[in-house]
């Protein structure tokens, strides 16, 4: 896919073990740290993984394959920023979207 704008688009850097914010989420810098994962996402338009807006529900199976690749790359990237604590409670959640949402519920 070579359309930057889309979702989906994968740029060649982007791989599982990217670290995209510099500091790991821990109990006491939730908001500081869930800003600049948010910064980082939208700069790679993978917000919609995390808000919600990509919906699962998919017309073709290639489509839902796809969303699978691209939650999975995405809740890579959300565990390379979590503390080993709070990693523990996530590990096995299994959308994008379920992580961040327990985590805001948990730290805001």
């Amino acid at each position: 896919m070579e359309d930057s704008s889309n979702p989906f688009y994968l740029h060649n850097g982007d791989h599982p073990r990217l670290i995209l914010v510099s500091h790991h989420l821990s109990r006491s810098n939730y908001n500081t740290q869930s800003r600049a994962m948010m910064m980082a996402l939208m700069t790679k338009n993978k917000v919609g993984f995390i808000d919600g807006c990509i919906s699962w529900f998919a017309s073709d199976n290639l489509l839902f394959n796809a969303k699978s690749r691209y939650n999975s790359l995405v809740i890579s990237w959300l565990l390379n920023s979590i503390s080993k604590e709070i990693l523990e409670s996530i590990m096995y959640m299994g959308s994008a979207h379920e992580i961040w949402t327990n985590l805001r519920d948990r730290f805001h």
